[in-house]
């Protein structure tokens, strides 16, 4: 080989590096480009596993929903039931008693009424509601029945029994009393019962009871 041969040769070599610069080039962008469609790919699948998760929640949280909506319905259902039951006990089981405890308390026989609404004569728009009212010659009686009776049940009660006889302008000269019976009674309460000059009954070996004390006053109203 010649001189000038052995220069050619030196010469092509930087060109020959020259040239595939550019194919190293376009390897690398296509690897980088393979890469960033790989990324996306595995983003739009992560997309979709986090739509597909919160459809599946929303589908439980729609079914929770409806689960939740006929749990109340029975609630009401049984709540309606259980009203329904109470309102049977007070027929059954206060109403029977209540003239015997009249006779014993007043010594007189009752009419009874059950579950009374009474306008006021004066102003129409005004209602009071009683479960139970028994209305002897001399004195009428006022009962509020109670599954367990509260502490507030009292002055509330006592409340109504105070404006009672704007409702009964007929009640004359008639005593008016009020009474209490609940199926549940705390003797506590009983004794606040009785120092509101309210007459308390309770359950007592199958059969209703007088509860106040030995020197009960009870209030006329």
């Amino acid at each position: 080989m010649t001189d000038l041969e052995k220069a050619l040769e030196r010469l092509a070599e930087p060109q020959a590096k020259t040239e595939e610069s550019p194919r190293t080039v376009d390897e690398r962008m296509a690897a980088s480009d393979a890469l960033a469609r790989t990324e996306m790919q595995e983003s739009k699948a992560e997309m979709r596993e986090f739509k597909d998760r919160m459809a599946a929640s929303d589908a439980l949280a729609r079914a929770e929903m409806r689960e939740f909506k006929a749990e109340m319905k029975e609630f009401h259902k049984k709540l309606g039931e259980m009203s329904n039951k109470f309102g049977t006990l007070v027929q059954d089981i206060v109403l029977p008693n209540l003239p015997g405890l009249f006779a014993q308390l007043f010594h007189e026989e009752p009419e009874i009424f059950f579950r009374v609404t009474k306008r006021k004569p004066s102003d129409r728009s005004q209602t009071l509601k009683f479960d139970v009212v028994l209305s002897g010659e001399k004195v009428i009686l006022f009962v509020e029945t109670k599954s367990a009776l509260k502490p507030e049940d009292v002055p509330e009660w006592t409340g109504v029994l105070e404006t009672v006889r704007s409702f009964f302008p007929d009640a004359g000269e008639k005593k008016i009393f009020g009474a209490l019976a609940s199926f549940s009674l705390d003797n506590s309460l009983a004794t606040y019962v009785d120092r509101q000059g309210i007459f308390v009954f309770a359950l007592g070996s199958g059969f209703l009871e007088p509860k106040n004390s030995e020197g009960f006053s009870p209030r006329v109203f």
